[in-house]
Formats: structure tokens, sequence, C-alpha cells
């Protein structure tokens, strides 16, 4: 804060001290305004000839009067300037969002070039595509006429193949009823059969039964013809030994000769053992 002056003006003519924390120069333009006040006044008629304290206090209505019109004004100066104030934010707000703005289209705009430039890059490729396509059209087109007369050709074909497929149908329902009278006269002659077996079974059990009567007499027969046999062959051993241990040659002779028989008796039973091994497969086969 300043520190408190004196100051000496001069006010209608008379010095006075005023004392204040304003400048002195500010003190200066108070008594100016003063004076500048009584000049003004002073050179009324009607003022000089009033009393001198209603001058004082006309004088004082008046500078009261420039004091609220001042105030008047420096009130409205400052409503206008809070209202530019005002204005001039929301300019500067209106300029902040338009930058953004314009920030955000620039973004936008970059982004719209860049596809711009895709889509000019696919509708090139689009075009060569559709030049294709145009080919493969202009060539369907042909292999369509083309193929009309194929067309025409497999519906002649496809006629004859309906027609063919009836004929077939009629001989596959002639077919059946074949297989019909066919099937009856299988199951006819499956019962035939049946009883063909049947009979047969019987004849064969018949038959093993006889047969193994027959090989069991003929085994005993064999049997029988065996023992013989090797009592004959031992006996004509014994009397041949007995010859040859003599020394005689009639006896060399019979032994020679007895040898002969004893294989042709060998041989015999050695045939009528295969005979019985023959037979009795064949039992056992018949078994079975």
């Amino acid at each position: 804060m300043s520190p408190k002056t004196d100051t000496e003006v001069i006010i209608g003519g008379k010095v006075f001290t005023l004392s204040g924390y304003e400048s002195e120069d500010y003190m200066q333009k108070i008594a100016s305004y003063i004076n500048g006040k009584i000049t003004e006044y002073g050179k009324l008629d009607g003022f000089r000839r009033q009393p001198l304290d209603k001058q004082n206090i006309l004088l004082q209505l008046n500078i009261a009067d420039d004091y609220f019109k001042v105030d008047r004004d420096v009130k409205s100066v400052m409503k206008d300037n809070e209202r530019k104030d005002k204005m001039v934010l929301e300019m500067k707000h209106k300029i902040l969002e338009q930058e953004t703005a314009e920030a955000e289209l620039k973004e936008q705009m970059e982004e719209l070039r860049k596809t711009l430039e895709t889509s000019e890059k696919k509708v090139v490729e689009l075009n060569v595509i559709n030049q294709e396509n145009v080919s493969k059209a202009n060539e369907a087109e042909k292999k369509v006429s083309e193929s009309e007369a194929e067309k025409t050709s497999t519906k002649t074909k496809l006629e004859a193949a309906n027609e063919e497929i009836e004929q077939l149908k009629k001989e596959l329902e002639e077919a059946a009823k074949r297989e019909i009278s066919l099937q009856e006269k299988y199951d006819k002659q499956e019962e035939k059969l049946a009883d063909l077996r049947e009979k047969s079974k019987k004849d064969l059990a018949d038959a093993k039964a006889k047969y193994t009567q027959d090989g069991k007499k003929l085994k005993e027969k064999f049997e029988t013809a065996k023992a013989d046999l090797v009592k004959k062959y031992e006996a004509a051993k014994a009397d041949i030994n007995k010859k040859v241990e003599d020394g005689t040659a009639e006896w060399k002779e019979k032994y020679e000769q007895g040898e002969s028989e004893r294989g042709e008796l060998k041989a015999k039973l050695e045939a009528a053992e295969r005979r019985i091994t023959d037979l009795e497969s064949r039992n056992r086969k018949g078994k079975r």
C-alpha cells in the first residue's frame, strides 16, 4: 500500500492541503476538475445571482450528477466489456472447436484419400476382372449355342432311354412273374429233395449197419485163417530147419521150396492184413 501524502492544491483561488494515498498528480487533476466546474458555472448569470451556500449546493449537485453519469457509463462499459469478453471467450471456444473439427476433417480427408486410392486400385482390378468375365461370358454364350444342338440330341437320346426304361420295366415285371413261378417249382423240388435226403439217410444207416456186421465177420474169418497160416508156417519152418540140420540135399531142396512157400504165405498174409486194414478204414468212414 502506498504511503499517505499531503498535496497542496488551489481551488476557487484558495490553497487547500489534501491528504490521501493517491499520487499528487491525481490530487491536482481533482482540483483542476473542481476549478473547471466553478469557472463553468461562474459564467452563468443565474448561478452568480444565487447566494454562496446555494451556489455550493448547485455545484455539488452538478459534480454528483457528473459522477453518477460517469459511474453509469463506466458500468455500461464494464458490462459491454464483460459481454465482449464473453463473446471473445465464446469465439475462442468456437475457434478451438473449429480447429479441432478442422484437424478431424483433415484426418478424415486423409483416410478418405487413402480409401479413394484403394478404391481406385480396386476399380482397376474390377475392370480387369470385368473384362475377363466378359470374355468368359462370350465363351459361355458360344458354348450355350453349341450346347443347344447337344441339348436337342440329348433330348432325343433321353426319350429313347425312357422308352428303353419302359421296355425294361415290362421285362422286369415278366421276369418277376417267372421268378414267382420258378420259386414255386423250386419249393416243390426242395420238398422232393428233402424226402430223398431222408430216404438216403435211412438207406445209408442201413448200409453202414450191414457193412459193420459183414466187416466183423470177415475180420473173424481172417483172424482164424491167419492163425492157421501161422501154425502151418511155424510147422513147416521147424520141419525144414530139422532137415537142413541133417544136411541132406533133398531136405535142402525142400527147404528152399519151403522158403518159397513161406514167402508166398507171407505175401498172402500181408495182402490179407492190407485187406483187413482197408476194411477197418472203410468201416470207420461209414460210422462217421
